[in-house]
């Protein structure tokens, strides 16, 4: 069994009737986002991005580093982070609610256009000398 596997196995988290699509992450994303409209869909698709990003650290370890981390760590790393990021989304929204929050003017995500995927990502390059 594959590191991914076992890392799904143990984590908190399960969609049922997903697992068909599980070689066409196309066809299994875009039935995972059909959840948004479920009670605490949400949620259960920012914990599993959580888990997809700890899986992806996780392959870059044994990848890069020749590093294995134990399944259950990876699982609880990425509920570990997704529970700060609830946190600090509960305390943002009370300090908007007091009037305490930085204006930034309104901020609406709007999904890009029919056919068009939007990947966003962060670097940093360390520059000696420069």
């Amino acid at each position: 069994m594959h590191s991914a596997e076992l890392i799904w196995k143990v984590a908190p988290i399960n969609w049922e009737g997903l697992n068909e699509y599980r070689y066409s992450f196309w066809h299994w994303w875009g039935s995972l986002m059909e959840a948004q409209v479920r009670k605490e869909g949400r949620e259960h698709i920012e914990l599993t991005i959580n888990v997809l990003w700890q899986i992806w650290k996780s392959r870059n370890l044994i990848q890069f580093n020749r590093e294995g981390r134990c399944p259950g760590l990876t699982s609880n790393k990425a509920v570990q982070e997704w529970l700060e990021f609830q946190n600090v989304s509960i305390v943002k929204m009370e300090d908007d609610e007091k009037g305490r929050g930085i204006e930034r003017g309104p901020v609406k995500w709007e999904p890009p256009p029919e056919n068009v995927i939007c990947l966003n990502t962060d670097a940093a390059i360390k520059q000696i000398g420069a």
